[in-house]
């Protein structure tokens, strides 16, 4: 290139430019572009070295570079320079040589590509992070092709399959299968791919024929603009093996908090039997009744194996039978059940036991003053397309008093329904007709959990 070319090539150009002597390294010319990039006036740039712009640490190894350079044209490399103020940047330096300066002149056109280069660092930490996360994945991870051809697996997969990994670049997850098994993986490689998304389970046999069922979890991505499938498998097993191991686990755990519950509630009967005021002794037998509530669900609980999910009608029944045995009392109070087979969570089922624990022990101690007999009527009910939940409670007795709100009440029996009906977001309703009433309406909420299933 003549100086002339030069010349024109530099004129406002965007971007930065210097011509520099290879012997010297001084820095012969500037273009604006490049010194706004290192922030040095032209008088400045004109008087210092490329050594300026270099980083110390580089400095020697550039040294190194130009004594051995061998003159071609068109030489691009990546280095890292300083500006005025010391802070450093990725450069992209593409060179070529100027013949009207002298023999040595070069002429650099330099490129910032630091963003560039942070994003590759990014996107390199990630994939390497991704690398460590699926390779050591404690289930198998794999990415597939549209037709199933294994493209990337982790560790495990090698672990289980005992296929060395040049081996498993050759295969077809297909291979990893025989009989009806394989059949069914393809159409669920078919499916993944046409749906979305896909589960399986399915028996994987190993290179040495031994056979593992797998659960296989798979979803379709877009790599590359080609649809791809990237699923995880876990040993079914293994899986099996640790609900059981939950499942016991947490039965001991319902078996334990009954257990503390009926010594509280032993030690509140026992406070009780102390204390000659018959209206403290008559609270603290209520606190008892309350406890012994909350436990029986924990007994329901643990003897039918249930985790999360209470037989509501029996829960009904046999509260009922605790708090009639609990009072001792000589009236015939006769209770009619209409009892649908519900199941509640326990979220659902200690608020319900708990409103009804306080509505049959205000029945057996307040309805029938003056009454030798008695009646008491109990509904449940559930809504099977709704999931509507109702329970009714009506007794014939002396009703509930003029006036009645149980906003306004000093009944510590009376506040807890009213919150656990706004805990369980249920319809209250009561009336005194021929007796008193009260209906609970609320929907079944659907808080079910691995634990909600019964033990074989």
């Amino acid at each position: 290139m003549s100086t002339k070319e030069v010349a024109i090539y530099f004129r406002d150009n965007p971007i930065p430019m210097i011509v520099y002597d290879r012997e010297s390294r001084a820095i012969l010319e500037s273009n604006k572009a490049a010194r706004r990039l290192y922030e040095y006036s032209r008088t400045e740039m004109n008087t210092i070295k490329l050594n300026d712009i270099w980083t110390r640490e580089q400095v020697p190894l550039y040294i190194k570079d130009y004594e051995t350079y061998t003159g071609d044209n068109g030489s691009i490399e990546i280095a890292i320079h300083r500006k005025k103020n010391g802070e450093t940047f990725y450069a992209r330096i593409m060179e070529n040589e100027v013949t009207d300066h002298n023999e040595n002149s070069r002429l650099a056109v330099i490129q910032d590509i630091t963003k560039q280069i942070k994003i590759e660092e990014k996107l390199e930490e990630e994939q390497h992070l991704f690398q460590v996360l699926t390779y050591n994945l404690p289930g198998t991870f794999y990415i597939l092709d549209q037709t199933g051809k294994m493209l990337r697996w982790n560790r495990e997969l090698e672990t289980i399959t005992e296929y060395s990994h040049d081996e498993i670049g050759e295969m077809n997850c297909l291979d990893f299968f025989e009989g009806t098994e394989r059949e069914r993986v393809f159409e669920a490689v078919k499916k993944a791919v046409t749906e979305g998304a896909v589960e399986l389970e399915a028996i994987l046999k190993t290179k040495t024929g031994k056979e593992v069922p797998f659960y296989y979890k798979a979803m379709r991505v877009i790599l590359d603009d080609e649809p791809h499938i990237v699923g995880i498998g876990i040993d079914s097993s293994l899986i099996k093996e640790a609900e059981k191991e939950n499942r016991i686990l947490l039965s001991e755990i319902h078996h334990r908090v009954k257990n503390n519950l009926a010594v509280i509630s032993g030690l509140l009967e026992l406070q009780a039997a102390e204390i000659d005021d018959r209206e403290i002794r008559s609270e603290l037998n209520d606190c008892q009744s309350r406890v012994q509530s909350i436990a029986l669900i924990h007994e329901l609980l643990y003897e039918t194996k249930s985790f999360s999910q209470v037989n509501f009608k029996k829960n009904i029944q046999e509260l009922v039978q605790y708090i009639r045995h609990s009072h001792h009392t000589e009236k015939d109070i006769n209770v009619h059940y209409d009892l649908d087979y519900v199941e509640l969570s326990m979220n659902q089922a200690i608020p319900c036991t708990l409103i009804i624990n306080e509505l049959i022990t205000n029945i057996y101690k307040h309805a029938f003053p003056q009454q030798d007999h008695g009646n008491v009527n109990i509904l449940l009910k559930e809504d099977q397309n709704s999931h509507e939940v109702k329970i009714l409670i009506s007794d014939n007795g002396i009703g509930l008093p003029e006036n009645f709100s149980i906003h306004q009440t000093d009944s510590l029996g009376l506040k807890l329904i009213e919150v656990l009906s706004m805990q369980l977001e249920a319809d209250l309703q009561y009336q005194s007709n021929n007796g008193a009433s009260f209906e609970l309406t609320f929907r079944k909420s659907d808080n079910s959990s691995p634990g909600s299933e019964v033990l074989p």
